[in-house]
């Protein structure tokens, strides 16, 4: 007698260790990792093993606008590399296959241009004035922040560009220019640094040799920009590896994430490089 109810013990408690893993057909990320948490409904009784099998990393989520496929007998070797003690205890359900794709949301180019007219603004009341509306921008889902760079000198001709960076959840994601027009002759403001100056203007002192135009913002070796492909009908972007510097007008080699080969890329700006339709 005692020896069955060890038994049917035994049993109870292997039963209760178990754990039933469901995969979704398909799931909408908005990290840039994905777990099995994100792509499964898991029910166990153990709170240890429901902690350990949501966490399991299965890579890096899709580009915004993109999508990748994961299969059930690749999630199964991952959990096995990782846990083999609880993969035998997994009972696998769902669908066969998962798709992912990344959750986007949409950046107002409205609030694209209230960032740029903040560093407008410090030139005086219409000094600048804004030629056209940014468009809307599509970004990775998250917190969202936008900021203007500090322009390095007063605007003199009769255009200026404010770039405004656009961030998600602290990593930017692309930079957009704002252009304006130059309404009047702008100082730099009180709050500017005594040595930005406007390139090239020479010194009171002739002794002093002139400081050397500065260069239009460009690329750098290692940094990620956007790669804008096609024409103004159908227009492709993605983010990029840049693999050597330039400045605009320059053609420099990039490389996208997951692509065998680099591309060859005209920069454009400052962290913006283009492949123009022919």
């Amino acid at each position: 007698m005692m020896r069955a109810l060890s038994c049917l013990a035994a049993a109870l408690a292997a039963d209760a260790g178990a754990a039933t893993v469901a995969l979704r057909p398909a799931v909408a990320l908005a990290g840039d990792r994905v777990t099995l948490g994100d792509v499964a409904d898991v029910t166990t009784e153990s709170l240890d093993e429901l902690v350990r099998l949501m966490a399991l990393p299965l890579g890096m989520a899709p580009p915004a606008r993109g999508a990748r496929y994961i299969g059930r007998e690749a999630i199964e070797r991952a959990l096995r590399a990782h846990s083999p003690d609880l993969a035998r205890r997994v009972d696998w359900g769902g669908a066969r296959e998962v798709a992912l794709e990344r959750s986007v949301r949409t950046v107002d180019g409205e609030r694209i241009l209230a960032a740029a007219r903040t560093e407008a603004a410090r030139f005086g009341a219409g000094a600048l004035r804004e030629l056209r509306m940014p468009r809307d921008l599509e970004v990775p889902a998250g917190a969202v922040a936008l900021s203007a760079r500090p322009l390095l000198a007063a605007p003199r001709r009769a255009r200026c560009l404010v770039w405004v960076d656009v961030r998600v959840d602290g990593q930017r994601v692309r930079s957009i220019p704002v252009a304006f027009s130059v309404e009047r002759p702008a100082a730099m403001p009180d709050d500017a640094p005594a040595d930005r100056a406007a390139p090239g203007r020479a010194s009171a002192d002739p002794s002093v040799r002139a400081a050397p135009e500065l260069r239009s913002p460009g690329v750098a070796r290692g940094e990620w920009a956007t790669l804008t492909a096609g024409s103004d009908a159908i227009r492709l972007e993605r983010p990029v590896q840049v693999l050597q510097d330039g400045h605009p007008g320059d053609t420099v080699r990039v490389k996208a994430p997951g692509a065998g080969t680099a591309v060859l890329a005209r920069v454009a700006g400052a962290h913006d490089v283009r492949i123009d339709e022919r």
